[in-house]
């Protein structure tokens, strides 16, 4: 019996009765429980049946069964160490009682109070105790196991320790601690510098590779097609040279990235070099135009085998601008060189003609000093000694081709030329007016041959026309000799059919033809005054001669002669034909150059795709590689307190962009820094 309440199942805890052989008187006995049997603390009576006896008897007993003393830890740490690839790496310590009284066993059991919470949150985690037994007098320890979910970091909660020895619950705090295994710490730091070295070099190279390959592949293009659409072959052919090069640096795959970039730089230069060439050739091209716009701009008078050759090359200078304009300095300079080439054959042909024909003009102008007053002569000798030093200054043949040397022959046979037109057409006014003087120094005189005297008269009218004619077509002037000894003979025939004097003869024969009109105009005269004093000694006689049929005095009144001169002016000085006007010397156009048995090999196209996708897989990487470390570092900065809410998810956002554009930029500014 417990108190006032009996409970016969507590007879359980006893052991059945047995029998206890005794000789002797019973003094005492021990009152024992089975065994892991806990008897609540209080006073109980105990009822015994002491059998054996010829009378049984019963014994009523006081049993006090006192309540146990456990000291409990002030509180319990429990230490949870998340590991790297799973399993439990709880360290659970058992917890630690000791029973003091020393007189009661305690049957505990150990509840959890509470949920675990941390930070006004609570967390399925639980600790589940298993029961245990605590001897009298002796520690004892309490198994128990973790269950449930804890977060990293500390949670708190409370267990409480009941026994039906215990007098009352005793309460025990609990904290549990979860973090993770340090080992995943060292392999975030050996990750983290394994990623930043790819980072900072394969990455960042193979990204700064393919960019570069796409700059070399850009420029190859451009200098391609600066050379598709360049007129000029060297220039072609250079600007093809230095993009096949580029080209083979692009195409060979262990190029590095300097090389690509020695590469670019190589074909820009070389592109740049060629294009500076052709520009120096074109300006070169553009020199000689400019030298030669005075040849072929000039309205020269000169012979039709130097004008058409001039001519046909103001054509070609128009095809060479062409050309210029379009760029193909090397097809200019040919047509530039094919047409100073025809200038040279045609200057040097000219001058050869022009020295044989001065020559003959010297020889020829010769002929016409008989029929010449004083003064004209003096100019016909002038004209001659010019004319015989044009031909000694014009060269058969010279070695300097320069634009001066050819444009200084044109112009000394071109002066040469006008001197020898100047004096042709002089000496066609220098004949009239020689006749015109002899006429004059006759006049009043009666010739004898009247018929004789006046034949000259338009036979030289006629030498006057010709020499006029042969000013403006130097053609003619091998004629010169012939025509002016044929007019001498008849002027010479019409003197000496006058008179047979002596010194009339004389003078014909010597050309004087002035001074034999002269001497003629003396003996006409003496002849008149011998015929006027036989008038005079027979005047009945002379005056029937002279009324009966009157012819002799119609011959004698038939005095001076006058030669009419035809207005020959400067009508024969006519332009040669095939000479074109053109523009002065000094008016030279201005030019503006318009510039200007194995794996068949990849082409361009297929490598720019190929190095785009290698440039994408690469950044990809570097973006991924970059966003899983960030998101690491950004989970361990911010998991302690991170709660969810929408701050904290606008602040992780937020770093994780900003830290990728740092990273990002950080890359390129160290790729662009500036070598020291």
């Amino acid at each position: 019996a417990s108190g006032s309440r009996t409970d016969p199942a507590m007879t359980k805890l006893f052991p059945p009765p047995r029998r206890v052989p005794e000789t002797g008187p019973l003094t005492a006995f021990d009152v024992i429980t089975q065994d892991g049997a806990s008897v609540p603390q209080g006073t109980y009576e105990v009822v015994l049946t002491v059998g054996g006896a010829p009378v049984p008897q019963t014994v009523t007993l006081q049993m006090t069964v006192p309540a146990a003393l456990i000291v409990v830890p002030a509180a319990l740490s429990v230490t949870r160490v998340l590991p790297v690839f799973g399993g439990d790496g709880t360290r659970a310590l058992p917890l630690l009682m000791m029973e003091t009284g020393g007189k009661s066993l305690a049957s505990v059991r150990v509840v959890q109070q509470a949920r675990s919470s941390a930070d006004g949150r609570e967390y399925s985690g639980r600790l589940t105790f298993d029961p245990a037994t605590i001897p009298a007098g002796q520690p004892g320890q309490v198994p128990y196991r973790v269950d449930g979910d804890f977060p990293l970091g500390a949670v708190r909660t409370t267990v409480a320790v009941t026994a039906p020895e215990l007098a009352a619950p005793l309460s025990v705090p609990v904290e549990v601690q979860t973090r993770r295994s340090k080992a995943l710490l060292l392999i975030l730091v050996v990750a983290g510098l394994v990623l930043g070295f790819l980072m900072r070099t394969y990455l960042a190279q193979q990204v700064q590779f393919g960019e570069l390959r796409e700059q070399a592949i850009a420029a190859l293009r451009r200098v391609q097609a600066t050379a598709k659409g360049a007129a000029d072959d060297t220039f072609r052919t250079d600007v093809e040279q230095a993009a096949r090069l580029l080209k083979a640096v692009i195409e060979t795959d262990r190029s590095t990235v300097d090389e690509l970039k020695t590469a670019i730089a190589a074909a820009e230069r070389s592109a740049a070099a060629a294009a500076v060439r052709l520009q120096e050739r074109l300006t070169g091209v553009i020199d000689e135009l400019k030298l030669m716009n005075p040849i072929v701009q000039t309205s020269w008078r000169l012979p039709a085998a130097v004008i058409e050759p001039l001519v046909a090359a103001a054509a070609d200078v128009k095809r060479i601008r062409a050309f210029v304009e379009a760029g193909n300095a090397g097809a200019a300079g040919a047509q530039l060189e094919s047409t100073q080439s025809t200038i040279d054959v045609a200057i040097i042909e000219s001058a050869r003609l022009w020295k044989r024909e001065a020559r003959t003009l010297v020889n020829a102008l010769e002929h016409l000093a008989p029929f010449l007053l004083p003064e004209a002569q003096g100019r016909l000798d002038a004209a001659t000694q010019a004319l015989a030093q044009s031909a000694s200054d014009t060269p058969e043949t010279w070695t300097d081709t320069a634009a001066e040397t050819r444009l200084a022959a044109l112009k000394t046979i071109q002066a040469g030329m006008a001197t020898a037109r100047e004096s042709l057409f002089d000496a066609s006014m220098g004949v009239q007016d020689t006749r015109d003087t002899i006429e004059r120094a006759l006049a009043g005189a009666e010739v004898p041959q009247p018929e004789a005297w006046e034949s000259p008269r338009i036979p030289t009218t006629e030498f006057a026309a010709w020499l006029a004619s042969a000013s403006s077509d130097l053609a003619l002037a091998p004629e010169l000799r012939s025509r002016a000894e044929a007019l001498a003979d008849i002027w010479g025939r019409a003197l000496l059919a006058q008179t047979a004097d002596a010194a009339v003869t004389a003078n014909v024969s010597a050309a004087k033809y002035l001074d034999a009109a002269g001497e003629l105009a003396k003996v006409l005269a003496r002849l008149a005054a011998e015929r006027a004093a036989k008038e005079a000694a027979q005047p009945d006689v002379e005056g029937q001669e002279t009324g009966s049929t009157g012819t002799p005095g119609r011959a004698r009144g038939a005095s001076a002669l006058r030669v009419v001169r035809p207005p020959l002016g400067r009508a024969f000085l006519r332009p040669p034909a095939g000479v074109r006007e053109g523009d002065s010397a000094d008016g030279a156009p201005s030019f503006q150059v318009l510039s200007g048995g194995g794996t068949a090999p990849l082409t361009i196209d297929a490598i720019e795709a190929r190095t785009w996708q290698q440039l994408l897989v690469a950044r990809g990487l570097r973006w991924a590689l970059s966003a899983i470390g960030l998101s690491v570092v950004g989970y361990l900065l911010f998991e302690d307190k991170f709660t969810g809410t929408s701050g904290d998810l606008m602040a992780a956002f937020l770093w994780g962009f900003t830290t990728d554009i740092g990273l990002d930029a950080l890359l390129s500014a160290r790729g662009a820094k500036p070598p020291a």
